[in-house]
């Protein structure tokens, strides 16, 4: 990974690389939110920017001019979800010191680049480790993943696999890293085409992601995966030329929903599990008959069209004013915001995202470099906007994700020593 005898990290540097490595691991891996509460993890989080940040020159300068757009972000993204005041107060801290502290980071020191970069690669394996013991514990207890994302959940495994069956136990991750694959991937994309990252590696991963979605038996998630990865491959990574993918698709897809109707007819007669089996008929009946009453698909849209309601009820101050909650879909990050915070949440959303990316691509020269990332960002909009991403795990990934790959893209070339 990094060159040691090249990058030799201060004191201070290498308290701030623990602090971050714990926070990582007990963002990517299930197992140490089974050991550390929460408030352990805030604690880690005040202790990082207390003790350690204020000290460098401009910290502040650039933390008060962040911390507005972070609190108010984090603010109505907590109107998406029924939380007590004290689980409020500790995602908009959280998320708002990480969300300051990354960017800080990018666009301070070289040495704190470093940081970024060895923490990347902290990310990247911890992640890899997390779907190979996935993958394992679905192996053996394969509906735990699906259990895991219902709101009876404990109740579903105790019934099916007993009470000492746990997901985080077993380090299983499941809804929340079947969705944000798509983003590791293209970032991992972005770093070969750079040459920083080996294609044997890169397919490595590939694989690996596609036998973990699969085992988490979620349909969209894996279909959702296929595209945007065969989309990134045939297009070289070129947003445009997706773009244009995906008006050709369209377009072609009345004639050709006959064929693609048989195979997925095929894959449901061919896959072992039952909810993919069903999910791929369903799939297959939509393209064969445009019915999608009853089905998974159906439910789905339903939700997208409850959330696009509730906002368009209360499109000025936001569906929070009359308690519009129980009415979202919950199926979309993006739609259950702008329901629940009205226009100007909108606006925050924009301004957000915006801020993030400015601040990344600020000393990033080459084009195409910054083509890349962008192709990152939107990647995990889009998947937002069909999936709930917004939660504290996804969001703080998303940020050292796109940050650690921001800090190889602003150099022309890259060390061999930065290779994995």
């Amino acid at each position: 990974m990094l060159n040691s005898n090249k990058q030799q990290f201060s004191f201070l540097s290498t308290l701030r690389i623990i602090i971050f490595t714990i926070l990582l691991l007990f963002r990517s891996m299930p197992i140490f939110q089974h050991w550390f509460s929460t408030e352990i993890e805030l604690c880690f989080v005040i202790v990082g920017v207390f003790l350690l940040f204020p000290i460098e020159k401009n910290f502040f300068n650039r933390l008060f001019a962040l911390l507005p757009i972070s609190v108010l972000f984090f603010l109505l993204q907590n109107l998406t979800r029924e939380l007590g005041f004290i689980s409020n107060l500790y995602n908009v801290i959280y998320g708002s010191f990480v969300f300051i502290l990354i960017i800080y980071l990018v666009n301070s020191t070289e040495e704190n680049r470093n940081i970024l970069k060895f923490l990347f690669w902290v990310l990247i394996i911890s992640i890899s480790i997390t779907q190979i013991t996935s993958i394992i514990a679905l192996d053996k207890y394969p509906m735990l993943a699906r259990f895991s994302i219902q709101v009876t959940s404990r109740v579903h495994i105790d019934a099916h696999y007993g009470s000492d069956v746990s997901a985080y136990k077993l380090n299983m991750d499941g809804y929340g890293l079947a969705y944000l694959s798509p983003l590791y991937t293209t970032i991992l994309y972005s770093l070969m085409k750079k040459k920083i990252f080996h294609p044997v590696l890169f397919a490595i991963h590939v694989a690996l992601t596609l036998y973990f979605i699969f085992s988490t038996q979620f349909a969209i998630a894996l279909l959702l995966y296929l595209i945007i990865v065969t989309s990134i491959l045939l297009s070289r990574g070129n947003i445009k030329k997706i773009a244009l993918l995906a008006i050709i698709a369209f377009l072609l897809l009345p004639i050709f929903k006959n064929p693609i109707s048989d195979f997925f007819e095929l894959l449901s007669d061919s896959v072992e599990s039952d909810v993919l089996s069903v999910r791929f008929q369903e799939i297959s009946t939509f393209l064969s008959s445009s019915s999608i009453k009853g089905s998974d698909l159906g439910a789905r849209l339903k939700a997208y069209s409850e959330s696009l309601l509730v906002f368009f009820k209360n499109f000025f101050w936001g569906g929070w004013v009359v308690d519009a909650y129980n009415n979202l879909g919950h199926h979309s990050a993006i739609l259950d915001y702008i329901a629940m915070s009205g226009v100007w949440g909108f606006f925050v959303l924009i301004l957000f995202f915006r801020t993030i990316y400015k601040e990344l691509t600020t000393a990033i020269s080459k084009n195409e470099n910054i083509q890349l990332l962008s192709l990152c960002f939107t990647v995990f909009i889009f998947t937002a906007l069909f999936n709930p991403l917004f939660y504290l795990p996804q969001i703080s990934g998303f940020l050292f994700a796109v940050a650690g790959v921001s800090t190889f893209l602003r150099e022309d070339i890259c060390s061999p020593e930065e290779t994995l």
